[in-house]
């Protein structure tokens, strides 16, 4: 009887300490599962922040680039803009070159035609007064008409008194005397005759 209570007091013991082994190894595993998790949930904090940097930075980055994005588009509008304002003035510069252009060339047209007129109009006048020195007559007197030929003369200038004869040696064919004015006189187409104009006369001129 005695033996059989000592062997349940030794299984007793060993049931204690077995229980004890076993709670202290289930306690050891549980501390260690506790100090895992907790490193496991710094991680993932820690990442969840990097990640919340990262996007922040990331969104910052996209910002400038969108804000780069529209200065650029800003800046290619204004440098179409010029570059079509540019090519509007070259055009207006060519064609407002091409109408100069085209008027000096008129105008050098035009010059030319007024200088073809002008020499036109010297040798005419060039003519002109050639014909009318050959039709001016000093006073004197002219063989008639080797010297003064047919037709009707008349002073050049206003004159107080003048004198003409036609004569046929010391015969008086036909005179003109006038007190005043621009008197014409005709000579007659007579051979042998002779025209004589006063110096009170001046200058007379053949008009036809």
């Amino acid at each position: 009887m005695n033996s059989g209570r000592g062997m349940r007091s030794v299984l007793m013991v060993c049931g204690l300490a077995c229980a004890l082994v076993v709670g202290v190894v289930f306690g050891v595993m549980a501390g260690s599962d506790a100090g895992a998790i907790a490193d496991l949930k710094a991680d993932v904090s820690a990442s969840k922040s990097d990640l919340q940097k990262q996007e922040q930075d990331s969104k910052r980055q996209d910002k400038r680039h969108e804000e780069a994005i529209a200065t650029a588009e800003v800046a290619t509008a204004e440098a179409e803009d010029n570059a079509t304002a540019a090519e509007d003035t070259l055009v207006q510069a060519r064609s407002g070159l091409a109408k100069r252009t085209a008027a000096l060339n008129k105008r050098k047209t035009g010059v030319a035609s007024a200088e073809k007129a002008v020499l036109k109009r010297e040798k005419a006048v060039s003519v002109t007064e050639d014909k009318i020195d050959a039709s001016m007559i000093e006073p004197g007197t002219y063989l008639v008409p080797d010297e003064l030929g047919a037709g009707r003369y008349r002073t050049v200038d206003d004159v107080s008194y003048c004198y003409m004869s036609q004569d046929r040696g010391d015969n008086i064919v036909d005179n003109l005397a006038e007190e005043a004015g621009r008197p014409v006189f005709t000579v007659s187409a007579a051979p042998g005759t002779t025209f004589t104009i006063h110096p009170e006369c001046g200058t007379v001129q053949k008009i036809d």
